[in-house]
């Protein structure tokens, strides 16, 4: 696997084009998918940013087939589960609590999900 797209441009090659492909490599595998749709997400094209690594780290909460699977486990590790009730579990509207979140604080990209 190269570096991601967002790195290259024409010209000289900076000492923090060469930081950021450096501590591109640092990441395993997993990482490295999501700091590329990380980068698509939210810069789309070439970046020379210095806290790319930072806001990525800062941003990323994971990988998940949906929104709804996310919002399922945003509910379960703020515990909003553990205080309802079992019986009233059922009424819980994953999908509009799914779709609020995405509205306003996450962005779901190519199974990723990072915070805004």
């Amino acid at each position: 696997m190269g570096f991601p797209g967002q790195f290259y441009r024409e010209g000289s090659f900076t000492e923090q084009d060469f930081d950021n492909v450096r501590e591109f490599a640092e990441l395993d595998e997993d990482e490295q998918e999501a700091f590329e749709a990380f980068l698509d997400c939210k810069y789309g094209s070439y970046t020379d940013g210095d806290n790319l690594f930072y806001e990525f780290r800062d941003a990323y909460c994971g990988k998940f087939d949906s929104e709804e699977d996310y919002a399922e486990q945003l509910a379960e590790d703020c515990g909003y589960y553990a205080e309802m009730p079992s019986y009233l579990r059922n009424y819980f509207d994953i999908k509009a609590f799914a779709r609020d979140i995405f509205l306003d604080g996450f962005t779901f990209w190519n199974g990723y999900v990072f915070r805004d």
